[in-house]
């Protein structure tokens, strides 16, 4: 059995926070604006709610998978630091003798078991709060990233590490333990899961926008945020019975089509953008879903301009070595000119209104020699990337 198949099958430490979701405000705030990071189409594919820690980043990484542990915690009182004695189970009161069963059971302990449960798979342990480091503490993280074993805190966990954490053979050498402890990053003063004054509101509004390019009236986002906060509150609840990977990603999880339905933005309209190869599919599939919308269109007549938009993007790069630049170009300029012209100072436009305007399209592009293997739906693809490029 793979570590991606161990990550699935193994069951969490416990389930006592899948109870209830009250005690864990922050960590649903900080696992909703992990989950917007999907919306980039880059490498994080799905957040996991209260499975094996407060929320892990799924990522593909040059086509591996990894994950990212993050627990939150938080103190009512922001401005009282945390010691290495909370966070690592480690004195540092003079003379004071250290345990390796405190360390194990600490907050940063059962973050590091991560690095040995999952090893292939472990990309980065976090510990986020929204308070600070004390000087001790701060020193540590440094210690961490750096190997530097100078530091007797350090070298107590380099020591004892196997006792803690690997109790099978073969034990692990300290080259390779130092660089499961390198993977601990700590997080403070995190104002997004902040109880009062905290940014989540326009954090998450900046994400979609950044995203997405959807830019937000106040109750529009608000209703979102509200919908992505409870979307978020149903994956952390409720017992797991079955630990396989549909029952996880189904009861445990937030993906690009949970995404996608909270903005209502079409699944068949972006899943069409990406196989064509649109590298900006979530904002293309928004301003088609939203322009269109507003002239009236049905979720068929946009999941149709997504298809023809793709068709042209195809038809563009086969054909960029094909045709002369100016041939290319006359062609777009042709395209824009429709759309200056249906658009002519309003935001929105009909569907059926545009048959006619491309078929005169075409008898244009023929009389200047242009249309080579050109279709009417092949220009209106080539127009519906021309209205995203305007609103982009």
């Amino acid at each position: 059995m793979n570590s991606t198949e161990d990550f699935y099958s193994t069951k969490p430490r416990e389930q006592v926070g899948r109870d209830t979701f009250l005690r864990y405000r922050a960590q649903i705030r900080a696992a909703a604006l992990a989950a917007l990071e999907i919306l980039e189409g880059g490498e994080v594919d799905r957040i996991f709610c209260d499975y094996h820690d407060d929320f892990v980043i799924g990522k593909k990484v040059s086509g591996k998978q990894q994950y990212e542990f993050f627990q939150v915690k938080t103190r009512a009182k922001t401005s009282k630091n945390w010691t290495l004695n909370e966070v690592f189970g480690l004195k540092t009161q003079k003379n004071a003798s250290h345990s390796a069963e405190n360390v194990k059971a600490s907050f940063a302990g059962k973050l590091l078991q991560h690095t040995v449960t999952f090893p292939d798979v472990c990309a980065k342990i976090v510990f986020m709060t929204n308070a600070h480091l004390d000087e001790t503490l701060e020193e540590m993280s440094v210690s961490l990233e750096c190997y530097d074993v100078s530091n007797k805190y350090l070298r107590f966990i380099v020591d004892n590490f196997n006792d803690c954490f690997v109790l099978a053979e073969p034990k692990l050498s300290e080259a390779q333990i130092l660089e499961k402890l390198s993977k601990l990053r700590f997080e403070s003063d995190v104002s997004f899961i902040k109880d009062k004054n905290n940014s989540f509101e326009s954090d998450a509004r900046t994400k979609i926008y950044q995203f997405s390019e959807i830019d937000l009236e106040f109750n529009e986002a608000r209703q979102i945020l509200v919908n992505l906060l409870e979307l978020m509150s149903k994956k952390t609840s409720g017992v797991i019975s079955v630990f396989d990977k549909a029952t996880i990603n189904s009861k445990a999880s937030v993906d690009i089509n949970d995404l996608l339905d909270l903005l209502s933005i079409s699944r068949e309209a972006y899943h069409s953008l990406i196989q064509g190869g649109d590298a900006r599919a979530i904002k293309s599939a928004s301003v088609i879903q939203r322009t269109m919308f507003a002239s009236g269109a049905s979720n068929e007549e946009i999941e149709y301009s997504s298809r023809c938009k793709t068709e042209w993007d195809v038809w563009l790069r086969d054909n960029r070595n094909k045709l002369s630049d100016f041939d290319l170009l006359s062609i777009a300029s042709k395209i824009d000119a429709l759309l200056a012209d249906t658009l002519n100072g309003t935001k929105s436009f009909r569907l059926g209104s545009l048959h006619p305007k491309l078929k005169q399209l075409m008898v244009d592009l023929d009389s200047l020699g242009l249309v080579y293997d050109l279709t009417p739906p092949l220009l209106f693809g080539g127009f519906i990337s021309a209205l995203v490029r305007c609103k982009s």
